[in-house]
């Protein structure tokens, strides 16, 4: 893929926007040969299915990459070892510290792609390919009503793990609650697993014994019919073949109706990410940290509450590719 910018569409694509595509379908093509090589099946899912079969490439104004596969083989994936994936690195909670989120990421560690709410954290947050494993979805609604209820209850324990989840934009008093429930959890609990017990929440169900499957480790919401998946197909992608599910027309209408080859232009879901192809992320995120101390912080959030405006260097940093 040429870096050049273009028009697609009425919709103009950067040259920073194609730098990162690039690197993106780069962690693309290792991850699908560690694939290949193992005998795992992985289907592109969500936008980037989307944009495959609507585009034959990204949606012009997206930014990342989704994959997803079978709890079974994504377990086996992320036990792979890490030489593997040079030269990127696979990212799970096993890999890095305090890395919560309900999947892996693919990430480069020479560049940043980072969540304006995740710069207090010290994980990797290179430029990055999702990977999501689909769990199957129990058929009992009350069993999938409390898997939801539990998993996310574990999972926001996880995200305050540190001190600067007192500034999320929640209610404040909440934050404080839980940020010191979390506190006093991972000072008994290994955050190792802890992380562990989440998923195996996910690994009591079996894909066979149900009817759906979904990525819902991530967001409980989304199940869809697990015959979707019975077979693969490859399709054109950018300058490359990828994987989808043969079914996949009933996976996109689910996911965005029946008309879902018409564009709408919607925000990436990673839209505010902090992007840069040439530095690596931790540089970028000591300069923020500089800014964002725990008094300076606290002085913004009065601020705010009282209806000052006050500028930041996170703010400024907030690229729009």
């Amino acid at each position: 893929m040429d870096t050049n910018e273009e028009m697609r569409g009425d919709f103009l694509v950067t040259e920073k926007r194609k730098k990162l595509w690039k690197m993106e379908m780069d962690m693309l093509r290792v991850v699908l040969d560690v694939c290949k090589r193992h005998g795992l099946n992985t289907w592109m899912d969500g936008g980037s299915l989307l944009g495959v079969v609507r585009h034959k490439g990204f949606i012009p104004w997206d930014d990342d990459i989704d994959l997803t596969m079978m709890r079974d083989d994504y377990d086996r994936l992320v036990k792979i070892p890490q030489e593997e994936f040079a030269p990127y690195f696979l990212q799970t909670a096993y890999t890095d510290k305090d890395y919560f989120h309900g999947h892996a990421q693919v990430r480069d560690f020479n560049t940043t792609a980072a969540s304006p709410t995740e710069w207090t954290k010290d994980f990797c947050q290179g430029i990055f390919i999702d990977i999501f494993p689909l769990d199957a979805v129990p058929d009992d609604k009350t069993e999938y009503e409390e898997l939801s209820r539990r998993s996310m209850e574990m999972k926001r324990m996880m995200e305050a793990k540190g001190r600067f989840y007192l500034f999320k934009q929640r209610d404040i008093i909440d934050n404080i609650k839980t940020w010191w429930k979390a506190r006093q959890l991972f000072k008994r609990v290994d955050f190792k697993d802890y992380y562990r017990e989440f998923e195996d929440l996910f690994r009591k169900y079996r894909p066979e014994d149900n009817a759906a499957v979904g990525t819902i480790s991530f967001i409980p919401s989304l199940a869809r019919d697990k015959e979707i998946y019975s077979d693969t197909v490859w399709l054109p992608f950018e300058d490359m073949m990828v994987p989808a599910p043969k079914d996949y027309d009933k996976e996109l209408r689910s996911l965005y109706g029946d008309d879902y080859m018409k564009p709408r232009r919607a925000p990436a879901f990673h839209g505010g990410l902090i992007i840069d192809t040439e530095r690596p992320y931790t540089d970028v995120i000591r300069d923020i940290r500089k800014e964002h101390t725990f008094c300076k912080d606290v002085m913004r959030r009065l601020r705010k509450l009282v209806g000052m405006k006050n500028k930041t260097l996170l703010e400024e940093k907030l690229m729009v590719l």
